[in-house]
């Protein structure tokens, strides 16, 4: 069985067979241009996002979901909410009025 680990920046696939792995590798690659890598080589590289762990950033998820949608797969959420921040800073000083305005247009905007 397939299981994802789904993390904030970061996820894992595990449990693909070989032939698997390389279908979501191909899903997950792109191609560097040629001229752009022209002072190392300059031939045509393919990059792949899916490292040989099974790790891929968590924006390519759903990619992966597509890929892997006919099979039996598990999804295990190890996502954290945020930290809070704090509402109120205490300050040994007196802050200028713009670095007021600043934090107090920061808090309105999220």
């Amino acid at each position: 069985m397939i299981t994802i680990e789904v993390g904030n920046s970061y996820s894992q696939i595990k449990g693909l067979k070989s032939e698997e792995f390389k279908a979501l590798k191909k899903c997950l690659s792109y191609e560097v241009d040629p001229q752009g890598t022209y002072f190392s080589g300059g031939f045509k590289r393919i990059k792949s996002l899916l490292d040989a762990k099974g790790g891929f950033p968590t924006g390519l998820l759903h990619r992966v979901l597509r890929e892997v949608q006919e099979k039996d797969y598990s999804i295990k959420n190890l996502c954290y909410p945020p930290a809070p921040r704090p509402k109120q800073l205490a300050l040994d000083f007196e802050p200028y009025d713009d670095q007021l305005n600043a934090v107090i247009a920061a808090q309105t905007i999220g």
